[in-house]
């Protein structure tokens, strides 16, 4: 996970940063400097990637629960 994030970060400065918890928390930084006219571009890919990014984690959770259901199931002796 350490060498994902140094991946992630590179040597580019990180101007926005949102980070989303399991327990829901939601924190965004952003540089001073970016909250000025023309910055709506960047926010707006930067909301598009976050929405992406928890939509897989939906899609990921709901594959477990799936999974773990189907499982439960079969040790109980019912068929899905």
């Amino acid at each position: 996970m350490v060498l994902q994030k140094i991946w992630d970060m590179g040597l580019e400065q990180i101007v926005v940063q949102t980070v989303v918890m399991m327990t829901g928390d939601v924190t965004t930084r952003v540089q001073d400097e970016l909250c000025r006219p023309r910055s709506e571009a960047l926010f707006a890919i930067h909301r598009q990637s976050t929405d992406v990014s928890v939509a897989r984690w939906k899609d990921l959770l709901d594959a477990i629960r799936e999974i773990a259901g189907t499982a439960v199931g079969v040790l109980l002796g019912r068929r899905k």
